[in-house]
């Protein structure tokens, strides 16, 4: 088994390029704005590979109370085959805090399959009203749910949501 190998600039194109197939714009940042992320110190990249290609990322945030996934996908061609558990279990295995993420609202299939996803790999989906501030200046903010490796209560989440208003999109 291959395990998570964190990353600098060396294969960030080809993470990028899975990124921008896998979220919408409002969700990313500009590949300048992305790459800029890897000079600071609480951010990490992680990869999976298979016969040295890339088929998936996670993204990360030690925040300290708790772990923040920024962005996390496996590359089309190996979607439904396991790796985004197998990689949501090694970073678990390496990473102590609560992982925390934001999910898209259950309005339709693929949104309830995801959350799914997550629940299914230890994961509890949190129905509070929660908005993500826009990534850059021309983006607008999207209204997403938040998911926590552990069950939080409205002071919880309001914990949470504040940290990552104030850490992660510089507002409060």
């Amino acid at each position: 088994m291959v395990m998570l190998r964190k990353i600098t600039n060396d294969g960030f194109n080809t993470v990028y390029n899975i990124m921008e197939n896998s979220f919408p714009q409002n969700e990313i940042r500009s590949y300048r704005g992305q790459l800029q992320l890897l000079t600071l110190p609480d951010y990490s990249l992680f990869i999976k590979q298979e016969k040295g290609e890339i088929i998936g990322f996670i993204a990360t945030w030690d925040l300290g109370d708790f772990t923040f996934i920024e962005h996390f996908a496996v590359s089309k061609e190996h979607r439904g085959k396991g790796v985004g558990s197998e990689i949501l279990r090694e970073l678990k295995a390496c990473i102590c805090a609560p992982l925390v993420l934001e999910v898209e609202p259950p309005v339709d299939e693929k949104t309830r399959k995801r959350i799914a996803f997550y629940e299914k790999n230890g994961l509890f989906y949190h129905d509070y009203y929660y908005v993500q501030p826009p990534l850059e200046k021309e983006r607008e903010e999207v209204e997403l749910k938040i998911m926590c490796s552990k069950k939080l209560d409205r002071n919880g989440f309001e914990k949470v949501r504040n940290v990552l208003y104030k850490k992660i999109y510089q507002c409060d």
